[in-house]
């Protein structure tokens, strides 16, 4: 768990450096929204705040740093059910590619996050709750949309598709804002 904190870490401080001496433009973003999680044959419905930051490489490209919360609207299971409970931090780490017409943009994003989940279900068999946690790299996809607006703030909604560990993936629905400087 420390390996990819250290490695978000250390990328979070130097790439605000390279940025001011290569002249590129940061941002700074937070996120918020409704998450599907699909364990097995099962679904269950989470809230997630998200924050982040992106580097300017080139016009189009940036790379993106960022941290997601995510816990299922469930706190907890009931005897015999096939509802589940999941949390999970997500450190993600990808490349996203930009095209702004006007005041309007299209982005897509890719990437890795080290994922630490726990998951919750019945287990029918010990008459009793099972929590499984687990640690794993898994990658993830994003497409959405934006719209500029006066002094460096961005309004974008999108929607990212994670894959989980345990066999599990999530679908997310966002929106939110970056901040550019």
């Amino acid at each position: 768990m420390k390996r990819p904190l250290i490695l978000i870490f250390t990328t979070m401080v130097c790439l605000p450096t390279m940025a001011n001496a290569a002249g590129n433009r940061g941002s700074l973003y937070t996120n918020v929204g409704a998450t599907l999680v699909s364990n097995d044959s099962n679904q269950e419905t989470a809230y997630f705040i998200q924050a982040g930051y992106n580097y300017q490489m080139t016009k189009l490209l940036s790379a993106d740093v960022s941290y997601k919360r995510v816990e299922t609207f469930n706190s907890s299971v009931s005897a015999n059910s096939d509802d589940f409970v999941q949390t999970y931090d997500a450190y993600g780490l990808g490349v996203r590619v930009d095209q702004q017409v006007g005041l309007l943009g299209i982005y897509g994003k890719a990437g890795g996050s080290y994922i630490s989940s726990e998951t919750t279900v019945w287990d029918t068999v010990a008459g009793a709750k099972k929590t499984e946690t687990d640690d794993s790299f898994k990658p993830y996809a994003s497409a959405g949309v934006s719209l500029m607006s006066p002094m460096g703030l961005v309004l974008d909604a999108g929607v990212t598709y994670q894959l989980l560990p345990n066999d599990e993936h999530a679908t997310s629905f966002n929106a939110g804002a970056r901040f550019a400087f």
